[in-house]
């Protein structure tokens, strides 16, 4: 770690070794495409914490890096039963799964720091939607 992050540890900050990566398949795998498709961002936890963010102490075969997170949380979600206008989520990758959306990126800040947005944001006249159960 020293060889890394320097001779201070009051400096050193896990999140600058341990690297959330949501790999693409094929594309992780191609140089020069790699950081089109991929997605990384710093991340806390470990494998033995709440939100469980697994530690590989394995250098990665095709970057040689320590300490990745390849397993954990992509989509988060609250649910309040008794108020659904209460209910939030976070997925990693946003709203596009489409690397050339602008959308791609947008929830991977927010899904590190681990924040959330509504599920049903309610707005001046937005419909809703009621279905029941029809009559036997």
């Amino acid at each position: 770690m020293q060889t890394r992050l320097g001779d201070d540890p009051s400096t050193w900050r896990w999140g600058d070794l341990h690297i959330a990566r949501a790999e693409h398949r094929p594309f992780s795998k191609v140089g020069a495409l790699s950081w089109l498709f991929e997605l990384r961002t710093p991340v806390g936890g470990d494998n033995h914490t709440v939100n469980v963010s697994r530690v590989s102490l394995k250098p990665d075969a095709s970057t040689g890096e320590l300490y990745l997170s390849e397993h954990g949380a992509s989509l988060r979600a609250l649910y309040d039963v008794a108020d659904p206008s209460k209910s939030v989520f976070m997925h990693s990758t946003g709203q596009s799964g489409i690397p050339l959306n602008s959308l791609y990126r947008r929830f991977l800040p927010r899904w590190a720091a681990n924040t959330y947005v509504s599920l049903w944001p309610t707005a001046p006249g937005t419909d809703v939607l009621v279905l029941t159960a029809a009559p036997k």
